[in-house]
């Protein structure tokens, strides 16, 4: 049986007090709805790209299949499906 997480171990309440400092800091905060960016990936990442002042790269889309040296421990469980495509 798995049990459902709590808002605290998705991180929810970490992420919600990062976005309110940088509001309150004077920053406007990019949020990124995992759907919207699989339904748009181009588009979106063009978004990200110019919301960060950093150059666009058509390599974002793209990347070499299987596992990374970088991937770490939890690779076999996040990365599955990254690592097929």
């Amino acid at each position: 049986r798995v049990l459902q997480p709590t808002q605290h171990e998705l991180c929810y309440t970490a992420l919600l007090e990062i976005f309110s400092e940088l509001r309150a800091l004077g920053h406007k905060p990019i949020v990124v709805l995992s759907d919207e960016l699989v339904a748009a990936p181009e588009p979106m990442l063009r978004t990200i790209c110019t919301a960060l002042n950093i150059p666009w790269d058509p390599a974002m889309l793209s990347w070499p299949a299987g596992p990374k040296p970088y991937d770490g421990v939890w690779a076999p469980w996040w990365y599955a499906g990254t690592h097929k495509s």
